[in-house]
């Protein structure tokens, strides 16, 4: 092992300082050298490999070695799929695919199907396992133990991940029978680990710590650490499974120690999640905390489901569409306003030098000053409001395609723990949890909603309202109405959409926690100079003068004098009066 991992940087200090020095390897053998590094280097350096892989895929291209180049991009999806980088990872597997299935070489394109449907098991299961078997075909007819081995470990892991334990215990064994009539030291402790889960998915903690015992012995004589990597979280697995909480935590903090050094971010990301499990069933909250803050930085959206996945996909891009759109509408404003003010700075132009007939001296200067003071100022104002609104829809961009994706990847590996736990009170906590999440997520898409809604009419903020008095109805005994009788069109910035929007769903909210009641009427109606926003209960009413801090009151005036208007608030027994009078300019 360690003459190999010599040849092997001797190799890649060569091709790294012939990139360093602006060349690429062209010859087919400096190819085939860096072609071949193998599964164990790659991991413990995968940064360095990814620069040497996409090198060495160009030069491949570059003197048309098709095999080659066909090699070396699934070298590079494998590497980049291990460093999270999944969206590339899955362009450079398919380059390959197209590259290899013209090249006739079954075992390199029964590896490659098998490695892209094993990358494939996170986002779509009927692929992963098409691929797969795929690959499993083409290495059956042809006998090609070696790359077998490999796809049988992997298609374990699928089967494993469908609920098919005994179908994946199967496919372990029948891997770990080639690798070891091949003395393969190197595979052998993959196959005694994935058994090893599999035992302990049954239960089986002495089956697990049995494999788990003869892996490490292989472990131990690896030159890399992703194995004992492996080995570590699987053990903080079985502990984490019975119940021995310290134990779990040591395996896993050392297992994350580790893949800090390597840089293996899904190992990384696991440790954090499972730390900050165990933190909060011990009670220690500042350490569950901690660790969460920490896997906020490596969370990744590959933990979806392809239906969120998807989704999500097909909102992004709307999103963009729609808001590239908004910036070119926006830039088009701009250039109208520019133009106007170029027209009106010839046409002041003009009445200057009429004015020099007409007038001499100070009058003159007086009134130059003037016009191109503002000139000026409307200049400056145009600038102003075009960078406002591209601001406005960078913020909406941020807001949504972080936050929002980091939200409902929270959301989604809550639900796979509620899927996997076992304790009732650990899964009414989670669906909690994953309930506040759904509603976070909720109020932040509004948030973005108004955002993007600059100077927009009255009706559309209606709209948006119906849609949620909608959901109210459908979950409580309540009756709710809407009824919008302004005469006129209104236009209403995005701070206006947003405030006047929460201040129904706050009175809203109170109706529902503290009135009692069985109708709520909604009314926007015209008074002369703008419009009243009026919402109505029929409930049991209260005292606004000794009512709570806390119950809204204060923020529902705050949001409506900030959208400039009068808010107040009467209430009865016959239920409560909310009013907010705004005067539009």
């Amino acid at each position: 092992m360690g003459k190999v991992f010599l040849v092997l940087t001797l190799t890649v200090m060569t091709l790294t300082a012939v990139s360093s020095a602006g060349g690429i390897p062209t010859e087919r053998s400096a190819i085939d050298s860096v072609n071949s590094l193998p599964h164990e280097y790659i991991m413990v350096n995968l940064a360095k490999s990814i620069t040497i892989l996409s090198d060495n895929a160009v030069a491949a291209e570059k003197i048309g070695y098709t095999k080659g180049a066909g090699i070396a991009y699934a070298n590079l999806g494998k590497a980049l799929y291990l460093n999270g980088k999944y969206e590339r990872s899955t362009t450079h597997y398919l380059k390959a695919i197209r590259i290899l299935e013209s090249a006739d070489d079954p075992n390199v394109l029964a590896e490659t199907y098998g490695e892209y449907g094993y990358q494939l098991k996170r986002t779509d299961m009927d692929r992963a396992n098409t691929y797969m078997r795929a690959g499993m075909a083409i290495a059956e007819s042809g006998r090609l133990d070696r790359n077998l081995s490999k796809l049988y470990d992997n298609y374990g892991v699928i089967k494993e991940m469908e609920g098919r334990v005994d179908s994946a215990m199967l496919y372990y064994r029948k891997a770990l029978a080639i690798k070891e009539a091949a003395g393969d030291s190197i595979g052998i402790p993959y196959s005694l680990n994935k058994i090893a889960g599999a035992y302990l998915l049954r239960g089986n903690y002495a089956g697990t710590f049995e494999y788990l015992k003869r892996s490490d012995a292989y472990r131990k004589r690896e030159a890399g650490d992703f194995g004992r990597i492996e080995n570590l979280t699987l053990y903080g697995d079985a502990y984490a499974r019975m119940d021995r909480a310290d134990s779990a935590i040591a395996k896993y903090a050392a297992g994350l120690a580790l893949a800090m050094k390597v840089g293996i971010n899904y190992s990384i990301r696991y440790c954090y999640e499972q730390l900050t499990i165990l933190y909060t069933r011990k009670g220690e909250y500042k350490q569950a905390l901690e660790n969460f803050a920490l896997l906020s930085s490596y969370k990744d959206s590959v933990l979806n489901k392809e239906v969120r996945l998807n989704i999500a996909q097909l909102e992004l891009e709307y999103e963009a569409e729609k808001k590239d759109h908004d910036i070119a509408l926006s830039k088009l404003e701009i250039q109208q306003k520019t133009t106007q003010i170029y027209s009106l700075s010839g046409i002041t132009f003009m009445i200057i030098v009429l004015g020099v007939i007409a007038y001499t001296g100070q009058k003159k200067k007086r009134m130059r000053e003037k016009l191109e003071f503002e000139l000026s100022s409307r200049l400056k104002h145009a600038e102003l409001e075009n960078r406002i609104a591209e601001d406005k829809l960078r913020i909406s961009r941020e807001l949504h395609d972080n936050i929002g994706s980091q939200i409902t990847v929270i959301i989604s590996s809550l639900d796979n723990y509620v899927f996997a736990e076992r304790d009732k009170q650990a899964v009414a906590r989670l669906s909690r949890l994953s309930g506040y999440g759904r509603e976070t997520l909720k109020e932040l898409r509004n948030t973005i909603w108004a955002l993007k809604h600059e100077d927009a009419e009255l009706q559309d903020l209606v709209l948006k309202i119906n849609e949620f008095t909608g959901m109210v109805c459908a979950i409580h005994s309540l009756e709710v109405t809407v009824v919008n009788s302004v005469p006129a069109p209104v236009r209403l910035s995005s701070i206006q959409m947003l405030n006047i929007y929460r201040i129904v769903q706050e009175a809203l909210q109170n109706t529902m926690k503290y009135a009692n009641a069985t109708a709520v009427d909604i009314a926007f109606a015209g008074n002369g100079r703008g419009f009243d926003l009026t919402v109505k209960d029929n409930g049991t009413g209260f005292d606004p003068h000794t009512a709570a801090a806390g119950n809204g009151l204060e923020n529902m005036k705050f949001r409506c004098e900030e959208s400039g208007g009068i808010f107040t608030v009467s209430s009865s027994d016959a239920g409560t009066v909310v009013t907010c009078r705004f005067t539009v300019q």
